[in-house]
């Protein structure tokens, strides 16, 4: 049951049982999902930030890496008997002994549940929203696709993006792709802000834009392909950019020439 679900299906669920058991503490949680955090707890006007992690192998305290310093990392265990809670040493949940559900119960109530609001990202959303007005201003916004990812691609992954190039039905569709990867501006606010904007112009994939076989984590998603980022650096510097305002030049720059 446990095993056949895939692991963002896990830690969708297992968020689903950190929050249902707070809630029920009488604990103020909000769902962020946002700059490496899962949940904003709020005790005694101070707001404390939970990472749940899931697994189905280790049943103890998380000891992997940790991204955030001033975070939790509580950690659920699944089995298809039961889904247990281990939290951090310090977590506000660490005073709870033995927090354990049955998890055939437990999913039956995640199949049933509403969809979670989350807070806007809102650093992240008034860049994205600055790249939008350009394109829309420069009456290009219909050829270009954007995507966009957060720090935790930097941070947490070891594996790139998956979405670059995509699904065959965008690339199809649009002309350029346009890809933002944020980082943090620094560990005492977690500001997200620009690490580099990349462009690619769509009908290059597989061809002057170099692709390599997908990682077996992606392959389980059916991508076979995905982009040589080391080559790209290396190889399409000028379509790399610090700044929204070196794409606004790059794409200025390529409509006086008529490429679009």
């Amino acid at each position: 049951m446990i095993n056949s679900m895939s692991a963002q299906k896990r830690g969708e669920y297992a968020e689903f049982v950190y929050l249902y058991f707070v809630r029920s503490k009488k604990i103020n949680a909000i769902k962020t999902n946002y700059r490496e955090i899962d949940f904003t707890l709020n005790i005694n006007n101070k707001e404390i930030y939970i990472d749940v992690k899931s697994s189905i192998s280790n049943n103890k305290r998380y000891n992997g890496k940790r991204s955030r310093k001033d975070a939790f990392y509580d950690y659920v265990y699944i089995n298809d008997t039961y889904t247990k809670i281990y939290p951090d040493k310090g977590s506000p949940l660490e005073k709870y002994e033995n927090i354990i559900f049955d998890t055939k119960e437990m999913l039956s109530k995640w199949k049933k549940k509403s969809p979670e609001k989350r807070i806007e990202k809102e650093d992240r959303k008034i860049i994205l929203d600055s790249i939008k007005d350009i394109l829309s201003n420069l009456k290009i916004n219909k050829v270009i696709r954007i995507v966009s990812r957060g720090p935790v691609s930097l941070t947490g992954w070891n594996t790139h993006p998956d979405n670059i190039p995509g699904r065959e039905s965008y690339i199809k569709k649009f002309k350029y792709t346009i890809f933002v990867q944020f980082k943090y501006e620094n560990e005492q606010n977690y500001k997200e802000v620009i690490s580099k904007i990349y462009i690619f112009k769509n009908s290059d994939f597989g061809n002057k834009i170099k692709l390599k076989n997908s990682m077996p984590r992606q392959e389980r998603k059916r991508i076979y392909k995905v982009l040589d980022w080391d080559y790209f650096d290396k190889s399409f510097q000028k379509q790399i950019f610090n700044s929204i305002k070196g794409l606004k030049n790059y794409l200025m720059k390529k409509i006086s020439q008529q490429s679009f």
